[in-house]
């Protein structure tokens, strides 16, 4: 096992679990955006073009984009929960 370069992640073989950092771990925008930022640069680093997936990268890539998938779920409702006010920047 190993943890992801944000330190959002616990990745063993082809399993993703989140590691949380507490009890309101999920409750800023700002929280889950980095969650995002952390599971981008660990997908990009096992994606190459020049590069054909192993069995357990191909498991992991899909583990990775189901993942990113829940996050961006919970970002796009936090931000329409958000007051217009409230809202951060959209990250480039």
């Amino acid at each position: 096992m190993r943890l992801s370069a944000g330190r959002c992640y616990e990745i063993a073989g082809i399993v993703l679990r989140r590691v949380t950092a507490g009890p309101s771990e999920g409750d800023t925008v700002a929280t889950w955006h980095d969650r995002q930022a952390d599971l981008r640069a660990e997908a990009s680093a096992i994606v190459h073009v020049h590069h054909t997936l192993r069995a357990e990268e191909n498991g992991l890539w899909n583990a990775m984009q189901t993942e990113l998938g829940a996050v961006n779920g919970t970002i796009t409702r936090l931000e329409r929960e958000m007051p217009r006010l409230e809202r951060p920047p959209v990250p480039e």
